[in-house]
Parts: structure tokens; sequence; C-alpha cells
């Protein structure tokens, strides 16, 4: 990992977050909200990403336009996250994938502290939008366990 990752990663630890090294990024969980977010942070940018499935509560018949309607209002809604879909689908499950960059312009920026906290905080609002969104969906997030 290189210095300026390792920078971020700091950052993120100082904000409360639980750090766990990946090999080509980290994971964080924020105390206030136990989702694991996967941090991708190079000299460029620094990348959010989250994963969920989507699973109907009852059958819809056209389950593939109901879950697209879900992903557009979601991302109508969200400040950060932006939602996609892979088209595999899994069990009558379809995986989902909420992401944001920041980008600065500037190589190796120096984010202050408050503008990673704030990015948490405003990640963790759209985190959690899209968990309770729709009672027709069930969202199964990427917990921590406790």
């Amino acid at each position: 990992m290189n210095d300026y990752t390792a920078r971020i990663m700091s950052q993120f630890r100082t904000a409360g977050c639980e750090i766990k090294e990946l090999e080509e990024n980290f994971e964080i969980v924020p105390a206030s909200f136990p989702v694991k977010t996967h941090i991708y942070a190079n000299s460029h940018f620094i990348q959010f990403s989250t994963f969920f499935y989507l699973r109907p509560k009852k059958f819809v018949g056209r389950f593939k336009c109901a879950r697209d309607a879900f992903i557009n209002e979601a991302n109508g809604k969200t400040h950060l996250a932006k939602l996609s879909c892979d088209e595999t689908k899994f069990e009558s499950v379809w995986s989902i994938s909420c992401q944001w960059k920041a980008t600065s312009g500037v190589s190796e920026y120096a984010y202050p502290d408050e503008a990673i906290e704030h990015f948490i905080t405003l990640w963790l609002q759209d985190i959690a939008f899209v968990v309770q969104n729709d009672d027709s969906y069930e969202v199964i997030a990427m917990l921590q366990k406790k």
C-alpha cells in the first residue's frame, strides 16, 4: 500500500471507522452504521463502494422493470451514491452496487479530516435510504457481524 493510501486510511480511522486492509484497497465499517464499504484510494481519487442483494418480498411479474424503477428512484434521491445492477441473477436475487468517486483534480490532494467525515456521513445517509427505501423488497447488505 502506498503512502497516500495509508494517509487516507489513517483519516478514516481517525473518523471512527474500523479498518480492514485488503490487497489493493481497504474496507471501512463506521461505528454508527455497521455496513461494510470498500474504499479505493489512489493519488487521483477516492472511491466508495458497497454491495447489496435485492430480493422481492412477493412475486413481481416484471421484476426486471421493478428493479430498474427501484434503482432509478434511489439514484434520484441519494446525495452521493449511484446504484447499478449486475445483470446476473442468483436464485431470484439481484446484485446491486452502490458507488461514488471523489476527485479533486489535484494529484495526491490532502483531503481535510472534516471532508472525510462529511463524505462518510453523506455516504451512510445514502446507504440507509437504500436499505429502508421500499417495503416490497428485501435489501441484503454486507453488515459487520458483532
